[in-house]
This record gives C-alpha cells, structure tokens and sequence, in this order.
C-alpha cells in the first residue's frame, strides 16, 4: 500500500479514453516519499521526477501513473466505499492511500513493470468540480477574435493571376 500519496489527472469515477477505443481508469500517485520511490524503482516501475518532465511539475516530485480495466474500489477515510456512481470526482492534489498491483509485461522487444490501480482510500478530497450548465464557466463569444465571413467567388471569375 502507498500511503499519503497525492493524486494528479485521476479518472476513477467513469474510464478516460487513453487511446482510440481503449478506456482506463487512471491516476497519477505523486510525492512518492524516497522509500516508496525506491522499492517501486526495486521491483522494476518507471518512477518519474517531476522537475525532469518536459513541462516541468516539480509539485509532483517523484511520481508513477497506474491504470486498471476495471474500476477501483475507492473509500472516504472512514472506510465508508462508495458505490460506482458516487465516486467523487477527484481533484488534482487529494491525498490517498492506494492499493496496487504490480505486473511484468514484455511487448513489442520492450519489458517492464507497471501496476493496476485496485483501491484508494480518499483522506483529503479535492473535487475536481466543474459544472457545464454554470453561467460563470461559460467563455461567451469574444467579438474581438471572430472572424468575419468572407465572400465567395466563382472558381474562375476575375481570377488573378498569382
């Protein structure tokens, strides 16, 4: 189990599609502390610095995304589980205790280490909250930056010679 990890791009609720046609449930397990990060590093996982991303996020400090086809158990911190439904939808930041599973995998002449996702234990929520009917998260049309329709002409009509 990792504990007190903070979450980051967390689809525990409903899969995000990662590619065309494939839906995962998926997290980012960040500020690992240095012996998570070791042991992960020991068993073979690929265990990320923030600061060394090509956009660097150094407030994720060491960090492993996991995955699973199916969805996670998640529970608040009184161990009270959510049914699938009332997940909530989890924020950049929450901090959690998380159960995963290791597994080896080989493809393609590559090999590594990666992990399903099976539980999170939710401990400090920040719910990613973003309601689509809200008036105040509307962007409104900016004048400014539309452009003005253009008139057609007839292939061929007063075509200039460029």
């Amino acid at each position: 189990m990792l504990r007190e990890v903070k979450l980051y791009w967390s689809w525990l609720r409903e899969p995000r599609e990662v590619e065309e046609g494939k839906h995962r449930f998926v997290a980012e397990l960040t500020n690992l502390t240095k012996e998570q990060a070791k042991d992960l590093h020991g068993i073979g996982m690929s265990v990320k610095k923030g600061k060394d991303q090509s956009t660097p996020q150094p407030e994720k400090n060491t960090f492993i995304s996991v995955w699973s086809n199916k969805q996670p158990r998640v529970c608040d911190a009184s161990e009270n589980y959510y049914q699938p439904d009332e997940i909530p939808k989890v924020g950049n930041g929450t901090l959690a205790n998380v159960v995963i599973s290791p597994w080896e995998w080989e493809r393609s002449g590559k090999s590594g280490t990666s992990a399903f996702i099976e539980k999170v234990q939710i401990l400090d929520l920040i719910e990613r909250d973003l309601d689509e009917d809200d008036e105040s998260l509307k962007f409104g049309k900016e004048e400014k930056y539309v452009k003005k329709s253009v008139e057609v002409v007839a292939e061929g009509a007063d075509d200039p010679d460029w």
